[in-house]
């Protein structure tokens, strides 16, 4: 069972998946997977993350499109896994394809603006492409000032103005594609308040999961 959390960043997901993990672990094997993680491209992922909190061109990456590409081949290594595609377990994953295509495209725009529109459609059919089964679509949400201060407190760095904006714009792009695609692929989508206790977020996770 393949259960995929999306949100933008300091929504609440790690606190709601650790959570729902120590409940779960108790019936059957978790598997966790970060959207940093176990791969073989982890640490110049870091690197890149080192530069921007949103993989926004850093200091040693010059174009969106490298890391974009960089982190697509990230996420089809983790895709391709034979434990993800057949396995019985659930396979919890922080942040997957949503968050990939709100952020890059948002990105690649932010840099080159309407004409990278066809390539942001060609990135997001391929990222599509066979992709994995989705057994539960979890979306997590707080108002865009909730994650802003969230931030703040929990990483010490203060946003600048072109990094809010860029925040809010991946929120608005993340929406609409995950309620649009969660449609057209028949996936189960529930849609989260991150400022409600996560007790109350897990009893409803609870009910999708069991009741599948």
């Amino acid at each position: 069972m393949n259960i995929i959390f999306e949100g933008i960043d300091a929504v609440g997901k790690s606190t709601l998946i650790k959570e729902l993990t120590r409940v779960l672990k108790k019936q059957k094997d978790i598997f966790n997977i970060r959207e940093l993680s176990n791969t073989p491209l982890d640490t110049l992922l870091s690197e890149m993350l080192s530069h921007d909190p949103f993989f926004r061109s850093g200091q040693n990456f010059k174009t969106s499109i490298y890391e974009t590409f960089l982190l697509a081949a990230s996420f089809f290594y983790k895709q391709e896994s034979n434990r993800i595609r057949n396995s019985e377990d659930i396979n919890i994953y922080d942040r997957d394809i949503f968050t990939l295509m709100a952020y890059q495209s948002e990105s690649i725009y932010s840099e080159y603006g309407e004409v990278s529109e066809s390539f942001i459609n060609a990135l997001c059919n391929c990222l599509l492409f066979s992709i994995k089964d989705i057994d539960l679509l979890v979306y997590v949400y707080v108002p865009l000032e909730t994650s802003i201060e969230r931030i703040h407190i929990r990483d010490q760095i203060k946003l600048s103005v072109s990094q809010v904006d860029f925040l809010r714009q991946a929120k608005k792009r993340m929406e609409k594609d995950i309620r649009f695609y969660s449609q057209k692929m028949n996936v189960n989508l529930i849609e989260l308040n991150g400022e409600i206790p996560s007790s109350q977020n897990v009893e409803i996770l609870l009910k999708e999961i069991r009741g599948s």
